[in-house]
């Protein structure tokens, strides 16, 4: 699952060195920024592609900045019902009617949509992810054609922005040039061969998987790019560099944050750890982790139970039963794979190998009995919760949970 256990039996030097703060991120902050001051709303928009840790990030600014997110995924699963008359109720269906017709989206649209929000939101600190991260919504031509300076000048007439955030991912330089156009054919043989020591993403990585990502870093680049174009003419990005496995990220934004005069608002949410067994969850220390280990199968009774019931029930326990600080590790042993019924996906996915330290900051204050770097996968919400998926737990499986664990619906005709 990981490297070999660090128990007691390491000395202390070894594991306060594995330990020890990592090296400072290349930060470079435009001229332009905004600080605020004056301002009714404190808006930034934030980019960053694979890799780049950007559902961290945001996650960091809405639980200890008080910032409400406002995603495209958002704006595009909230209000294009309403604009099709109702057509189209699913998260399925809306994908499905944007392959068929491209017309329906617009830049326009949407940033009248988010200046909406805006203006009808008590919140007063907004961060928008104006890329979209699903194919059928990223593949529209509105995200290509249009003239986003336009559109963006029209939105900042209402509500000036302070500042864009880039999480430039370094290790892609390894994989699309600056042009964001595929590897060429010798650069992918080096790719293959473990010739590139600055491979973000593994050398594990097969083939199809590696062109998926390839098609996701340069689709990042081609709509990011005009938007970014249009801060950068008026020195307003600030650009952090994120090398391969780098730990300090959020902890990066973060303080640039505090520095530009942001006071934290709230508390870190909560971190739920799925396994699909029990000795996924051998290598944890519970108790320094603060973390209550529970089974799905003591949740609902009711076995043969659908997937929208059992995680729902799952996230009313966890909600009712949770003390504050606590977190949880989930044994979803009795897991059903069925169709879920759900309108809207809004979370942000990241594969990494990691500590659990980097996601748990409320932890015992004396040394862990075990540490290991785990291979998981992330799901962190707009709304509460950071969500681990310890290795074999199946992505798609992963996904449905992400997305149900954060609906605040109740399941549709079903008891648990």
């Amino acid at each position: 699952m990981g490297c070999a256990p660090s128990g007691q039996q390491d000395n202390a030097r070894s594991l306060d060195e594995r330990f020890a703060a990592p090296p400072p991120l290349h930060v470079k902050i435009g001229t332009g920024v905004i600080r605020g001051d004056d301002l009714q709303h404190h808006i930034i928009f934030i980019f960053g592609g694979p890799g780049s840790q950007k559902g961290l990030v945001i996650e960091e600014l809405i639980h200890r900045f008080g910032f409400q997110a406002i995603t495209v995924e958002d704006i595009i699963f909230s209000y294009l019902p309403s604009k099709v008359a109702n057509a189209v109720e699913t998260t399925a269906e809306i994908q499905k009617m944007l392959k068929r017709d491209t017309g329906t989206l617009s830049v326009d649209w949407i940033f009248s949509m988010i200046s909406a929000k805006i203006g009808t939101s008590s919140h007063q600190r907004f961060v928008i992810d104006i890329v979209p991260s699903i194919n059928s919504i990223s593949r529209a031509d509105s995200f290509v054609d249009s003239n986003h300076e336009r559109c963006l000048e029209n939105f900042e007439r209402r509500f000036p922005v302070m500042f864009a955030v880039e999480l430039d991912v370094s290790d892609e330089v390894a994989m699309l040039d600056r042009n964001g156009n595929l590897p060429t054919k010798s650069e992918k043989e080096a790719m293959k061969n473990g010739n590139n020591q600055n491979n973000t993403y593994g050398k594990d990585i097969d083939a199809t998987d590696r062109g998926k990502l390839e098609k996701r870093i340069q689709q990042h680049h081609l709509i990011s790019r005009p938007f970014l174009r249009y801060f950068s003419n008026s020195k307003r990005v600030v650009r952090i560099t994120v090398p391969e496995a780098a730990t300090n990220v959020v902890s990066t934004v973060a303080s640039i944050l505090v520095d530009f005069g942001f006071t934290e608002q709230r508390k870190p949410g909560r971190v739920i750890v799925f396994g699909t067994d029990d000795e996924a969850f051998d290598d944890i220390d519970f108790d320094y982790y603060k973390m209550r280990k529970i089974r799905l199968s003591d949740i609902v009774k009711q076995h043969n139970a659908s997937m929208n019931a059992q995680v729902h029930a799952l996230y009313r326990y966890i909600s009712k039963n949770g003390a504050p600080g606590e977190n949880f590790a989930v044994v979803m042993d009795t897991m059903n794979n069925t169709e879920i019924n759900h309108r809207r996906s809004i979370h942000f996915y990241e594969e990494t190998s990691a500590y659990l330290d980097e996601f748990i900051k409320n932890r015992a204050s004396r040394r862990p009995l075990i540490r290991v770097r785990l291979t998981m996968n992330t799901i962190t919400s707009t709304h509460r919760d950071t969500l681990l998926f310890l290795e074999n737990f199946p992505r798609n499986l992963a996904l449905k949970v992400g997305v149900l664990f954060n609906d605040d619906r109740p399941p549709p005709d079903e008891n648990s």
